[in-house]
């Protein structure tokens, strides 16, 4: 945090030599593309430059905290009155 505070963006990269580097990839699938053969195929891309593995939606934390404040609507709406 220190150094990102004291040197640009750009200038932090070129020092790390990581001009044109990334963290995170997010992708939209196709209706009827197979996501387990595109986290194949990611992966295998990836893995040269330490890439980690590629998951899907239902194994991201934020999915699963969205997806939990739904059900509890979803709940709520059929026991509120209307």
């Amino acid at each position: 945090m220190f150094m990102s505070r004291m040197l640009s963006h750009k200038a932090l990269a070129a020092l790390f030599n990581l001009d044109g580097a990334f963290n995170a990839v997010s992708m939209v699938l196709l209706p009827g593309t197979s996501e387990s053969e595109t986290l194949k195929r990611l992966d295998a891309i990836l893995a040269r430059y330490g890439g980690i593995g590629a998951h899907g939606r239902n194994d991201q934390v934020s999915h699963g905290f969205i997806d939990a404040e739904l059900q509890q609507l979803a709940a709520l709406a059929r026991v509120m009155p209307h």
